[in-house]
């Protein structure tokens, strides 16, 4: 791709090495120290994986990918409503979902993907490589779906919050505070690469 573009690549990094900069840089200093004294686990929920990054305090010690993603609500907006995957996704954007939507599509999908989050963190508990997690972040494109978070923390039993690196930076004025808010948590990876050292 960089080759098609033009450009010569000098660096190519790791995505768990960037999430692990976005981690210890951006949001563990935001963090209670009590928060810090058990592993934190961080989801970063793409399209079609999810990834769970698990840290204590000398660094990452767990990390592993799990085929589950956001992408999986759009094709059940696209199955629900008999529309193309493109038309769920622009839906999805601008809000215009019917007023069975929260009932029939995304409760259920908020329903599976607590249930599959907490089949993660048993798999991490069965790797034996860490103790018993004590917060739970939650990263990537569906972080801000409504109710997601909370349904998290009951089906764990462990507290959850968004996981969004620009929580305590400046911005400058020319920078959407809402986008921000929006957005943030959904570039966990790119924040990492922007923070990476070239020496």
């Amino acid at each position: 791709m960089c080759e098609l573009a033009g450009l010569t690549t000098d660096i190519v990094d790791v995505e768990s090495f960037a999430v692990e900069n976005t981690y210890k840089q951006m949001i563990a200093p935001t963090l209670s120290e009590e928060e810090r004294t058990l592993p934190v686990a961080l989801l970063d929920n793409g399209a079609n994986t999810t990834t769970i990054h698990v840290f204590d305090s000398d660094g990452i010690i767990h990390t592993r990918e799990h085929n589950f993603g956001g992408y999986q609500l759009t094709e059940e907006i696209a199955r629900h409503y008999e529309i193309s995957t493109e038309e769920a996704s622009q839906k999805q954007r601008s809000g215009d979902l019917p007023e069975d939507y929260t009932r029939h599509v995304l409760q259920p999908f908020i329903d599976t993907a607590a249930t599959q989050i907490e089949r993660f963190i048993q798999f991490y508990y069965s790797a034996g490589q860490g103790g018993n997690i004590g917060l739970l972040l939650i990263g990537g494109g569906t972080a801000n779906t409504p109710g997601l978070i909370e349904r998290i923390a009951k089906e764990t039993g462990i507290p959850a919050r968004l996981a969004n690196p620009f929580m305590n930076t400046q911005r400058a004025s020319s920078v959407s505070a809402e986008a921000l808010a929006n957005d943030g948590s959904a570039l966990l990876i790119a924040s990492g690469l922007a923070l990476r050292s070239f020496d």
